[in-house]
């Protein structure tokens, strides 16, 4: 059974967070799906909204993408019965002619048959988020927001789940509903 820590961060809450995974494990962030088999290294992790994951290569020292069928297309896919750490950052959006934030989480599957020390490294990486992010402050959301992206929703910024919603009705009051969150009046 897996774990997850949902978040909202900005690319300034990103790097403090991967500065401190890669100063903990030598990880790399990869992509998740690619067309490609070959795993590389993504560049800037902050920067990518593609679902990525996290490869501790003290735990894992190789690491494989399977050929498989993912939402109607072939693509090479690592497989979460390894022992990495799915990393799906926030994306900034328009939604509604407003600026929002979609919602990103930390995605631990395998605990099962991981090695020893991967509940380890998954449970100091959501402590580090629990401590340095905030308790996200809409109540309708669970998880936590970085001290960027706290102060960019309090100036007026519009947290979203993540896939994106459409516009209707429902979210419109669900975005609303945030001003209160904010201390200001509907």
């Amino acid at each position: 059974m897996g774990r997850q820590i949902q978040f909202h961060a900005l690319a300034e809450d990103c790097d403090a967070f991967f500065a401190f995974v890669r100063a903990r494990d030598p990880v790399l962030a990869v992509l998740l799906d690619s067309d490609d088999p070959a795993v590389q290294a993504v560049g800037n992790a902050c920067y990518e909204p593609r679902p990525m994951m996290l490869w501790n290569q003290r735990l894992l020292p190789t690491l494989h993408r399977q050929h498989t069928r993912h939402s109607g297309r072939s693509v090479h896919r690592i497989p979460y019965s390894l022992p990495v750490i799915e990393f799906t950052p926030s994306k900034a959006v328009t939604w509604a002619g407003r600026e929002a934030l979609l919602g990103g989480r930390l995605y631990g599957a395998s605990f099962a048959d991981a090695p020893a020390g991967y509940a380890k490294w998954y449970e100091a990486l959501g402590r580090w988020l629990r401590r340095h992010f905030s308790r996200n402050p809409y109540t309708a959301f669970d998880g936590y927001v970085g001290p960027a992206a706290l102060a960019w929703f309090t100036r007026g910024g519009v947290f979203l789940p993540w896939p994106e919603p459409p516009t209707t009705p429902t979210w419109h009051a669900f975005v609303e509903g945030q001003q209160a969150a904010r201390g200001v009046p509907e």
